[in-house]
């Protein structure tokens, strides 16, 4: 009871006071250490309250226990890629300096995808699980991930090899699924930040097509050469009517469109409606996200209306 009081409390810890000072990793693992508490928990109350006792509390500890060890071996079997769907990496190109897709084709069943979702990677049996956003969605089953090559995981993609089997576990999310309803009447404003561009790319396609809503994409970078996606949205802003994009460099002194970061100013400058007339959806580095929500909440738009997807970890 002592050990598994002090485990819980050690992970507390490193969520609720040392989370900003702790890599990704070292926190993952330190709660992974989350399996232990519960058999020491059971152990305990068996000794303590329920060895020779009635039948009944102690069919109940047998049930609380045989349900440890099935949510126990289902995630071993997570692990080991039984329930992940097999894929092939058929291309890998990087679409700026820092950052790659990948695409991949099923092996066998496809994952029935939907935009703004995210699968687990794996590039092999019983190695590390990594989620990434979809970014792409073909017809024939196949799907591409997108990815800054700068974290130690991430880089990894750069040494993996077309023809390469990868393990894909998923999908989850539903970040923009009120965006993809027909019965959601509002116009859209999407703002993403580099890499935050990911669960728009697919919505904007397919919203815009099948859907009778106006799109307005605020897109932030550094400056121009480095845009991911520059030339598929542009050619999909010029076929399509109803959506609206909208570049933001923060860095290029020359640049002749939008400069500095996404403010309410640009974003009005584009609006013909009122701010709180439209449904919100923004992705990118955690500083914009806040800013932005804390300027719409300003504003009067409603918290409802504003929905964020926090990738960075």
């Amino acid at each position: 009871g002592i050990i598994a009081f002090s485990i819980l409390f050690i992970i507390w810890l490193t969520s609720a006071i040392f989370r900003n000072k702790l890599t990704y990793r070292v926190w993952k693992n330190i709660h992974v250490i989350t399996y232990i508490i519960l058999p020491l928990v059971l152990l305990h109350s068996f000794n303590i309250s329920i060895k020779d006792t009635d039948l009944y509390l102690t069919l109940y500890w047998g049930i609380l226990f045989a349900i440890y060890l099935l949510v126990t071996l289902s995630r071993i079997f997570v692990w080991s890629g039984i329930f992940s769907l097999q894929y092939s990496i058929t291309k890998k190109e990087f679409i700026t300096s820092d950052v790659i897709k990948v695409d991949l084709l099923p092996l066998n069943k496809a994952l029935n995808v939907l935009p703004g979702q995210f699968v687990y990677f794996q590039s092999k049996p019983f190695g590390e699980a990594h989620p990434y956003t979809i970014s792409h969605i073909a017809e024939n089953g196949a799907i591409s991930i997108t990815s800054k090559s700068l974290g130690k995981f991430s880089s990894k993609l750069v040494n993996i090899n077309v023809g390469d089997k990868t393990y894909l576990y998923g999908p989850f999310g539903n970040f923009t699924a009120n965006a993809r309803s027909e019965f959601i009447k509002s116009d859209l404003v999407l703002v993403a930040g580099g890499i935050g561009i990911t669960p728009f790319i697919e919505l904007v396609k397919s919203a815009s097509k099948t859907l009778d809503k106006n799109i307005y994409l605020f897109y932030g970078n550094k400056n121009s050469k480095n845009i991911p996606f520059e030339k598929e949205l542009a050619s999909t802003a010029n076929t399509l009517p109803n959506f609206k994009l909208v570049n933001v460099i923060s860095d290029e002194p020359g640049y002749t469109g939008e400069k500095g970061f996404i403010t309410l100013e640009i974003v009005k400058k584009y609006l013909p409606k009122e701010l709180s007339s439209y449904v919100y959806y923004i992705c990118g580095p955690l500083p914009l996200m806040q800013k932005t929500v804390a300027l719409l909440l300003d504003a009067g738009v409603s918290k409802k209306r504003i929905f964020t997807e926090d990738f960075s970890i």
